[in-house]
Protein backbone atom coordinates (compact mmCIF):
# COMPACT_ATOMS: atom_id res chain seq x y z
CA UNK A 1 0.00 0.00 0.00
CA UNK A 2 1.38 3.20 -0.82
CA UNK A 3 1.76 5.92 2.23
CA UNK A 4 1.05 8.66 0.47
CA UNK A 5 -1.57 10.05 -1.72
CA UNK A 6 -0.45 12.13 -4.67
CA UNK A 7 -4.24 13.21 -5.86
CA UNK A 8 -4.72 14.34 -2.64
CA UNK A 9 -2.18 16.76 -2.82
CA UNK A 10 -3.24 18.13 -6.26
CA UNK A 11 -6.59 18.88 -5.39
CA UNK A 12 -6.07 20.14 -1.28
CA UNK A 13 -6.64 23.89 -1.76
CA UNK A 14 -9.51 26.34 -0.61
CA UNK A 15 -12.98 24.93 -0.11
CA UNK A 16 -14.89 27.44 -1.99
CA UNK A 17 -12.52 27.28 -4.66
CA UNK A 18 -12.37 23.84 -5.89
CA UNK A 19 -16.51 23.79 -5.08
CA UNK A 20 -16.38 25.89 -7.99
CA UNK A 21 -13.93 24.37 -10.03
CA UNK A 22 -14.85 20.42 -9.61
CA UNK A 23 -18.11 20.46 -7.95
CA UNK A 24 -19.85 23.17 -9.82
CA UNK A 25 -19.02 21.57 -13.46
CA UNK A 26 -19.64 18.16 -12.34
CA UNK A 27 -22.30 17.89 -10.23
CA UNK A 28 -23.62 21.39 -9.39
CA UNK A 29 -24.59 22.35 -12.85
CA UNK A 30 -26.31 20.10 -14.02
CA UNK A 31 -28.52 19.88 -10.87
CA UNK A 32 -29.30 23.98 -10.77
CA UNK A 33 -29.93 23.74 -14.76
CA UNK A 34 -32.76 21.13 -13.88
CA UNK A 35 -34.05 23.86 -11.17
CA UNK A 36 -33.88 26.95 -13.54
CA UNK A 37 -35.27 24.96 -16.25
CA UNK A 38 -38.63 24.05 -14.04
CA UNK A 39 -38.39 27.87 -12.85
CA UNK A 40 -38.82 28.98 -16.45
CA UNK A 41 -37.77 32.69 -15.52
CA UNK A 42 -39.50 35.42 -17.37
CA UNK A 43 -37.91 38.80 -18.18
CA UNK A 44 -38.32 41.14 -15.50
CA UNK A 45 -38.70 39.05 -12.69
CA UNK A 46 -36.97 39.28 -9.41
CA UNK A 47 -35.18 35.94 -8.53
CA UNK A 48 -33.47 35.01 -5.36
CA UNK A 49 -31.33 32.17 -5.48
CA UNK A 50 -31.24 30.54 -1.71
CA UNK A 51 -27.98 28.42 -0.39
CA UNK A 52 -26.48 29.81 -3.63
CA UNK A 53 -23.04 28.50 -2.83
CA UNK A 54 -20.72 29.84 -5.27
CA UNK A 55 -23.39 30.69 -7.47
CA UNK A 56 -24.34 28.89 -10.41
CA UNK A 57 -27.94 28.78 -10.42
CA UNK A 58 -28.40 32.60 -10.01
CA UNK A 59 -26.01 33.03 -12.69
CA UNK A 60 -27.88 30.47 -14.93
CA UNK A 61 -30.80 33.01 -14.27
CA UNK A 62 -29.15 35.39 -14.60
CA UNK A 63 -29.28 36.06 -18.09
CA UNK A 64 -32.99 34.81 -18.26
CA UNK A 65 -34.78 37.63 -16.15
CA UNK A 66 -34.16 40.60 -18.39
CA UNK A 67 -34.72 44.55 -17.63
CA UNK A 68 -35.64 44.86 -14.57
CA UNK A 69 -35.81 41.93 -13.26
CA UNK A 70 -32.93 41.02 -10.43
CA UNK A 71 -31.31 38.01 -9.08
CA UNK A 72 -30.03 37.42 -5.74
CA UNK A 73 -27.84 35.05 -3.97
CA UNK A 74 -28.25 34.30 -0.59
CA UNK A 75 -25.87 32.03 1.14
CA UNK A 76 -24.24 31.62 5.02
CA UNK A 77 -20.85 30.75 4.32
CA UNK A 78 -18.36 33.68 3.54
CA UNK A 79 -15.79 31.91 1.58
CA UNK A 80 -18.39 30.73 -0.87
CA UNK A 81 -19.47 34.25 -1.44
CA UNK A 82 -16.30 35.67 -2.05
CA UNK A 83 -16.26 33.27 -4.87
CA UNK A 84 -19.70 34.09 -5.99
CA UNK A 85 -18.94 37.44 -6.11
CA UNK A 86 -15.82 36.99 -8.47
CA UNK A 87 -17.63 34.57 -10.75
CA UNK A 88 -20.91 36.62 -11.18
CA UNK A 89 -20.36 40.46 -10.59
CA UNK A 90 -23.75 41.08 -12.08
CA UNK A 91 -25.66 39.34 -9.39
CA UNK A 92 -26.53 40.66 -5.88
CA UNK A 93 -24.78 38.56 -3.05
CA UNK A 94 -26.29 38.63 0.72
CA UNK A 95 -24.52 36.74 3.39
CA UNK A 96 -27.62 34.80 5.57
CA UNK A 97 -29.08 31.99 6.61
CA UNK A 98 -32.29 30.16 4.61
CA UNK A 99 -34.28 30.05 8.11
CA UNK A 100 -33.74 34.36 8.36
CA UNK A 101 -33.29 35.37 5.00
CA UNK A 102 -32.05 39.05 4.82
CA UNK A 103 -34.68 40.49 2.59
CA UNK A 104 -37.94 42.44 2.91
CA UNK A 105 -41.53 40.70 1.98
CA UNK A 106 -42.81 41.03 -1.27
CA UNK A 107 -39.11 40.69 -2.62
CA UNK A 108 -39.19 37.93 -5.07
CA UNK A 109 -40.93 36.54 -7.77
CA UNK A 110 -39.43 33.74 -7.62
CA UNK A 111 -37.39 31.58 -5.90
CA UNK A 112 -34.91 29.05 -6.14
CA UNK A 113 -33.09 26.59 -4.15
CA UNK A 114 -30.83 23.99 -5.62
CA UNK A 115 -28.89 21.14 -3.27
CA UNK A 116 -29.37 23.18 -0.35
CA UNK A 117 -33.06 22.45 1.14
CA UNK A 118 -31.32 19.04 3.18
CA UNK A 119 -28.98 20.70 4.82
CA UNK A 120 -31.21 23.13 7.16
CA UNK A 121 -31.65 22.60 10.51
CA UNK A 122 -34.87 24.35 10.18
CA UNK A 123 -36.68 23.42 7.21
CA UNK A 124 -40.50 24.91 8.18
CA UNK A 125 -38.90 27.78 8.97
CA UNK A 126 -36.73 28.21 5.56
CA UNK A 127 -40.14 27.34 3.82
CA UNK A 128 -41.55 29.88 5.79
CA UNK A 129 -39.04 32.37 5.15
CA UNK A 130 -39.44 31.45 1.15
CA UNK A 131 -43.26 32.41 1.50
CA UNK A 132 -42.59 35.63 3.01
CA UNK A 133 -40.26 36.90 0.74
CA UNK A 134 -41.84 36.07 -2.11
CA UNK A 135 -44.89 38.09 -3.71
CA UNK A 136 -48.13 37.05 -4.16
CA UNK A 137 -48.78 34.64 -6.81
CA UNK A 138 -44.92 33.73 -7.11
CA UNK A 139 -43.38 30.46 -7.02
CA UNK A 140 -40.62 28.67 -5.50
CA UNK A 141 -38.34 25.17 -7.04
CA UNK A 142 -36.44 23.01 -4.59
CA UNK A 143 -34.06 20.41 -5.88
CA UNK A 144 -32.26 18.02 -3.83
CA UNK A 145 -30.83 14.59 -4.93
CA UNK A 146 -31.71 11.48 -3.80
CA UNK A 147 -31.22 8.63 -3.04
CA UNK A 148 -28.20 7.85 -2.72
CA UNK A 149 -26.25 6.26 -6.01
CA UNK A 150 -24.50 2.67 -5.17
CA UNK A 151 -21.03 4.88 -6.01
CA UNK A 152 -21.55 7.44 -3.24
CA UNK A 153 -22.44 4.52 -0.88
CA UNK A 154 -19.40 2.96 -1.63
CA UNK A 155 -17.72 6.39 -0.64
CA UNK A 156 -19.67 6.92 2.35
CA UNK A 157 -18.16 2.91 3.39
CA UNK A 158 -14.80 4.29 2.62
CA UNK A 159 -15.05 7.17 4.84
CA UNK A 160 -16.98 5.62 7.62
CA UNK A 161 -14.07 2.83 8.01
CA UNK A 162 -11.57 5.32 7.49
CA UNK A 163 -12.28 8.30 9.37
CA UNK A 164 -15.21 8.24 11.66
CA UNK A 165 -19.05 7.29 11.38
CA UNK A 166 -19.50 11.72 12.07
CA UNK A 167 -17.54 12.27 8.79
CA UNK A 168 -19.77 9.75 6.71
CA UNK A 169 -22.88 10.92 7.93
CA UNK A 170 -22.68 13.96 5.86
CA UNK A 171 -22.54 12.05 2.42
CA UNK A 172 -25.87 10.62 4.18
CA UNK A 173 -27.54 14.39 4.59
CA UNK A 174 -26.72 15.07 1.17
CA UNK A 175 -28.92 12.48 -0.07
CA UNK A 176 -31.01 12.83 2.57
CA UNK A 177 -34.21 14.48 1.21
CA UNK A 178 -35.70 12.62 -2.13
CA UNK A 179 -39.55 11.84 -1.18
CA UNK A 180 -42.42 13.35 -3.24
CA UNK A 181 -44.75 12.77 -1.10
CA UNK A 182 -42.57 13.95 1.90
CA UNK A 183 -41.83 17.12 0.12
CA UNK A 184 -45.34 18.19 -0.84
CA UNK A 185 -46.72 18.34 2.45
CA UNK A 186 -43.79 20.31 3.86
CA UNK A 187 -44.46 23.02 0.97
CA UNK A 188 -47.93 22.84 1.76
CA UNK A 189 -47.73 23.44 5.74
CA UNK A 190 -45.57 26.71 4.92
CA UNK A 191 -48.48 27.76 3.27
CA UNK A 192 -47.80 26.82 -0.51
CA UNK A 193 -50.19 26.15 -2.62
CA UNK A 194 -50.39 23.71 -6.36
CA UNK A 195 -47.26 22.00 -4.72
CA UNK A 196 -45.77 19.50 -7.14
CA UNK A 197 -42.92 17.28 -6.77
CA UNK A 198 -41.12 14.36 -8.63
CA UNK A 199 -38.26 12.29 -8.50
CA UNK A 200 -36.18 11.78 -11.72
CA UNK A 201 -32.77 10.63 -12.03
CA UNK A 202 -29.73 12.87 -12.88
CA UNK A 203 -26.99 11.40 -15.16
CA UNK A 204 -23.53 12.86 -13.32
CA UNK A 205 -20.31 12.19 -15.15
CA UNK A 206 -17.59 12.31 -12.78
CA UNK A 207 -13.85 11.61 -12.97
CA UNK A 208 -12.16 8.14 -12.18
CA UNK A 209 -12.78 7.18 -8.76
CA UNK A 210 -9.15 9.01 -6.87
CA UNK A 211 -9.25 11.95 -8.71
CA UNK A 212 -13.50 12.43 -7.83
CA UNK A 213 -12.81 11.11 -4.05
CA UNK A 214 -10.75 14.00 -3.75
CA UNK A 215 -12.55 16.60 -6.01
CA UNK A 216 -15.66 15.97 -3.62
CA UNK A 217 -13.63 15.75 -0.31
CA UNK A 218 -12.04 18.79 -1.12
CA UNK A 219 -15.01 21.11 -2.08
CA UNK A 220 -16.82 20.10 1.19
CA UNK A 221 -17.03 20.45 4.55
CA UNK A 222 -15.24 17.22 4.74
CA UNK A 223 -12.06 18.86 3.51
CA UNK A 224 -11.53 20.37 7.31
CA UNK A 225 -11.80 16.47 8.72
CA UNK A 226 -9.74 14.60 5.96
CA UNK A 227 -7.19 17.66 6.42
CA UNK A 228 -6.41 16.66 9.51
CA UNK A 229 -5.37 12.82 8.94
CA UNK A 230 -1.89 11.90 8.31
CA UNK A 231 -0.66 10.76 4.98
CA UNK A 232 -0.77 7.24 5.99
CA UNK A 233 -4.47 7.38 6.49
CA UNK A 234 -5.19 9.45 3.30
CA UNK A 235 -3.18 6.90 1.31
CA UNK A 236 -5.58 3.95 2.44
CA UNK A 237 -9.07 6.46 1.71
CA UNK A 238 -8.08 6.87 -1.90
CA UNK A 239 -6.91 2.65 -2.04
CA UNK A 240 -10.06 1.99 -0.82
CA UNK A 241 -12.30 4.16 -2.85
CA UNK A 242 -10.19 3.07 -5.93
CA UNK A 243 -11.16 -0.68 -4.88
CA UNK A 244 -14.56 -0.47 -4.14
CA UNK A 245 -15.25 1.90 -7.30
CA UNK A 246 -13.23 -0.11 -9.41
CA UNK A 247 -17.22 -1.57 -11.18
CA UNK A 248 -18.28 1.95 -11.88
CA UNK A 249 -15.21 2.67 -13.91
CA UNK A 250 -16.16 3.63 -17.77
CA UNK A 251 -13.40 4.61 -20.24
CA UNK A 252 -11.68 7.51 -18.38
CA UNK A 253 -14.58 8.24 -15.52
CA UNK A 254 -17.19 7.32 -13.69
CA UNK A 255 -21.34 7.52 -14.51
CA UNK A 256 -23.58 8.27 -11.34
CA UNK A 257 -26.98 8.78 -11.34
CA UNK A 258 -28.70 9.70 -8.27
CA UNK A 259 -32.10 10.44 -7.99
CA UNK A 260 -32.99 14.52 -8.05
CA UNK A 261 -36.14 15.53 -6.57
CA UNK A 262 -38.07 18.89 -7.67
CA UNK A 263 -40.31 20.57 -5.81
CA UNK A 264 -42.59 23.62 -7.00
CA UNK A 265 -45.38 25.37 -4.97
CA UNK A 266 -47.48 29.14 -5.77
CA UNK A 267 -48.14 31.43 -3.22
CA UNK A 268 -51.46 32.57 -3.41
Amino acid sequence: MSTTSEAYERYVGDPGENYQKYFVPTIGEPAARRVVETADVRPGETVVDVACGTGIAARLVAGATGSPGEVIGVDPVGPMLEVARRVGPGIRWLQGRAEELPLEPDTADVVICSQGYQFFSGKPEALREMTRVLRSGGRAVIGTPGPIPEAMIEISETIRNNVSPEAAGFVSVVFSVHDPGAMEDAMSAAGFTAVQAENRPLTLRVPPPADFFWQYVTSTPLAGVVSKLDPVRRAALEEEVIDRCARFVEDDGMTIEPGFLVATGRLA
